[in-house]
């Protein structure tokens, strides 16, 4: 006999199975909110889907296309006002990725305050990008690239490619008919 899950779950734990729809219709309400909200300062259509736990921020320009998702934990941040990410239709981002387009230059770090540089980060559409990946300012990803999981992404790449690494690579060119 097979019994559904939130029935087992009413039956064993009344309150825990309460908690539960609760957290999930304030999940719901938290989302709108935040939907609103970045609404209001940035370029994000409807169709844009992101975690609770994504973090996009910054005083520069932030451009998302139609049907773009953002996993978990993913943050993407436009500092200063003259720095721009736009990132295309249809990409896919896993959870726990970086997109930042401020950095400190290397060169002045033994300076009490260090001198930060900023570059436009470009993702062009129908991207994936995997776990974990780290983009840099100042690069330019063609449509139809695939970056792999873990990958620390330095310099710009055409498209169709897949590229994975640290620094990221290009493991493979794909046709255009693929």
């Amino acid at each position: 006999m097979k019994f559904n899950y939130k029935i087992i779950l009413i039956l064993k734990h009344p309150i825990s199975f309460l908690v539960f729809g609760l957290d999930s219709f304030i999940n719901k309400r938290i989302l709108k909110f935040k939907r609103k909200m970045l609404q209001m300062k940035y370029a994000i259509p409807n169709s844009v889907g992101f975690h609770r736990n994504t973090y996009i921020y910054g005083n520069g320009v932030i451009q998302i296309g139609e049907n773009t998702y953002f996993g978990k934990n993913t943050f993407v941040v436009s500092n200063p006002k003259e720095s721009k990410i736009v990132i295309g239709q249809n990409c896919r981002i896993s959870h726990g990725c970086h997109f930042r387009t401020e950095d400190n230059d290397p060169s002045t770090l033994h300076l009490e305050k260090p001198v930060k540089l900023s570059n436009d980060i470009l993702i062009g559409d129908n991207c994936w990008i995997g776990a974990n990946v780290f983009v840099r300012g100042g690069v330019q990803i063609g449509n139809n690239t695939t970056i792999g999981a873990n990958s620390v992404v330095t310099k710009s790449f055409p498209e169709n490619s897949i590229i994975a690494g640290v620094p990221a690579r290009l493991i493979k060119k794909l046709d255009e008919r693929n």
